[in-house]
């Protein structure tokens, strides 16, 4: 929907692989992501960048951090509102986009939770 991101970049088939979600809070949907940076800082620092580059400079808070994992990020809608964010990083796609659902579930029953945003950061 809102979202932006950028990709690190790692040759090494061995290093640790590292990714980054951060979303806004105030319910407008913007969220930043990174993935395949070579440290959580820099990934963490890109997500952040991103959000609130996309959201126009509203504070961001990081949702996920992967290492060497899929990501997901699950929208709570009631109509056009954003109830909620739920996120999850696992060790398959299948798995993240999964318990990311059911988080959003549980947190938002009623809400309609579809994925946002998944990624694979290894």
């Amino acid at each position: 929907m809102k979202g932006n991101g950028m990709c690190g970049g790692t040759s090494d088939e061995n290093a640790k692989v590292h990714g980054a979600v951060y979303v806004t809070d105030d319910g407008s949907g913007y969220y930043g992501f990174s993935f395949q940076w070579n440290n959580d800082a820099s990934a963490m620092a890109e997500a952040n960048a991103q959000c609130r580059k996309t959201s126009g400079g509203r504070p961001c808070r990081k949702l996920i951090n992967a290492v060497n994992q899929c990501a997901a990020v699950v929208f709570a809608r009631q109509g056009d509102r954003i109830l909620g964010i739920a996120g999850s990083a696992e060790a398959t796609q299948e798995e993240a986009d999964r318990k990311a659902v059911r988080e959003c579930e549980i947190n938002n029953p009623g809400a309609d939770c579809k994925i946002e945003k998944r990624f694979c950061s290894y």
